[in-house]
């Protein structure tokens, strides 16, 4: 904490704060279809963990942006290869929520292919 004079001679308190790393966990399930490879499952962990992991400082985890980062992978929108089935996420392993996840101002989200879950089926 330190304390500085603005123009005026005011006091202006500064604070710094690292940040505390949330691990996010997420499970999704697919359905696959006609075109569908195995390497889409790697994909998809490998397109949410990227997504967690670009998310600033205090910056809210919005759940249905999840669909649309699965989405990514998809060869063709036009011509899908899979079908998202359902999403869940949380802030520990099992998630079963389906809301935003807050992010206090002093957290990040993090990403861990680990705690990505996918289930092709």
């Amino acid at each position: 904490v330190s304390i500085i004079k603005d123009l005026y001679n005011r006091d202006n308190t500064i604070r710094f704060y690292r940040p505390t790393y949330v691990p996010i966990y997420v499970k999704v399930s697919i359905a696959k279809k006609s075109g569908y490879t195995d390497d889409m499952t790697a994909r998809v962990q490998q397109a949410i963990t990227d997504y967690l992991n670009s998310l600033s400082i205090g910056e809210m985890l919005i759940f249905s942006v999840l669909n649309a980062v699965v989405m990514t992978v998809q060869p063709s929108l036009s011509n899908p290869v899979f079908a998202v089935t359902s999403i869940t996420t949380g802030k520990t392993a099992n998630p079963t929520g389906t809301a935003d996840i807050a992010i206090a101002f002093n957290e990040v989200s993090q990403g861990i292919l680990a705690n990505v879950t996918v289930t092709a089926v």
